[in-house]
């Protein structure tokens, strides 16, 4: 069972089935996608765990997972729980999805962790915020995709009051969490555990512009001790965590003294993540997800050296109409380096303005030598208008 069936679980759908396993994708719309790809749909919310634990009893499933989706990961392991499938951590799950639990976890196991404050009272909340020392950052505490994130500078913490009233409005739960800025440089991926170990780690250079996802980059230029620390530090939080089988999406902020974890979850990661992966690891991040899934451990891909490659986020300026999207022959008409395409919408749909990644429009896979080439082909490729003129 596939939680989720819009297009960024298409992938993932396919290689499914294309296991030769029996697929049922669960999603409210009867019209999503992903349902053309599967064998049979229950129409019920992802992130309602009791529809959901119905349908998947009722078929009987043997196991149950999802794709690039931050909404259904709790309805996940929730199910998976109750209905002893492989891979039901719910408090872990439950935690990962909470940033002020998860800064709360980390603070109680001695991680590093920022100064931080939530809740869900405005005015308690921008009390306490207030003996924070800026830069801050506000944010919802279960969302994802930078909407709601608010970066707040200066003395008196001037905004703070409308940036905690933008962050609980964009919760699900009316609750938001503030904290001081990590010092480091900021790193993305995705890594895959099992059986306690992480099998395969994807450590990515991030690129954010006004705090929203835009591109990343594979191999990230770090050292091999860099990349063990980082290392070390997931794995340690997932063994507090008692988190041990499945994907694991991470941001980190790295400096000489610690790797401070800004946020991971028990999903693989969306923005085109894990397409870059396998064009620069040759590892399928979803198959291993799709085998943990059903209790059979994964392969670990053959150990090699990331080939140059980097992954450009589309959206738009403006809000409008998408016209007619490029096809992959025409992106490497305007850019040679181009090795993949993916569309989250379609022609003729609504696009807002790209100030968050629920705003983003799809991604492009590309090579590229180093950082420099990176940046002047994710230039290249984000300079094209995709809405109707």
């Amino acid at each position: 069972m596939v939680l989720g069936a819009g297009p960024a679980q298409v992938p993932g759908i396919r290689k499914a089935v294309t296991a030769g396993h029996r697929v049922v994708t669960v999603d409210p719309f009867p019209d999503s996608p992903g349902h053309a790809h599967s064998h049979g749909q229950a129409r019920c919310d992802t992130r309602d765990p009791a529809a959901v634990l119905a349908a998947a009893a009722r078929l009987q499933v043997d196991g149950l997972c999802t794709f690039r989706s931050d909404v259904a990961t709790l309805t996940v392991h929730r199910v998976r729980a109750s209905l002893g499938l492989p891979g039901g951590y719910p408090h872990a799950a439950e935690t990962m999805a909470h940033k002020g639990l998860f800064r709360e976890f980390q603070e109680a196991s001695g991680l590093p962790c920022p100064r931080f404050a939530h809740g869900a009272d405005p005015e308690a909340l921008r009390r306490r915020a207030m003996r924070l020392v800026p830069a801050i950052f506000c944010k919802p505490v279960d969302n994802c995709g930078s909407r709601g994130v608010s970066r707040i500078e200066g003395p008196g913490c001037a905004g703070l009051e409308a940036a905690i009233a933008q962050a609980m409005a964009c919760s699900r739960t009316g609750s938001a969490c503030v904290e001081e800025r990590i010092p480091g440089v900021e790193f993305g991926g995705d890594a895959v555990l099992s059986d306690g170990a992480i099998v395969f780690l994807g450590i990515t250079e991030k690129h954010v512009e006004r705090l929203v996802p835009t591109g990343h980059r594979l191999p990230c230029g770090l050292s091999e001790v860099d990349n063990r620390r980082i290392e070390a530090a997931l794995a340690s939080a997932c063994a507090r965590l008692g988190y041990r089988d499945g994907p694991l999406n991470f941001d980190v902020m790295l400096d000489e003294r610690a790797v401070t974890i800004i946020e991971m979850s028990p999903r693989n990661g969306g923005n085109g993540l894990t397409d870059l992966i396998r064009h620069a690891c040759t590892a399928d991040v979803e198959r291993m997800v799709v085998d943990l899934a059903l209790g059979v451990r994964p392969e670990p891909p053959r150990p090699t050296v990331a080939r140059g490659f980097g992954v450009a986020v589309l959206g738009s300026a403006g809000a409008g109409r998408i016209g007619g999207l490029p096809t992959l022959a025409d992106w490497q008409k305007r850019c040679p380096n181009a090795v993949e395409v993916f569309y989250g919408k379609a022609p003729g749909d609504r696009a807002e303005a790209f100030v968050h990644s629920a705003n983003a429009i799809g991604h492009v896979v590309f090579r590229c030598a180093d950082r420099d080439e990176f940046e002047r082909v994710r230039r290249r490729l984000t300079s094209v208008d995709l809405l109707e003129p």
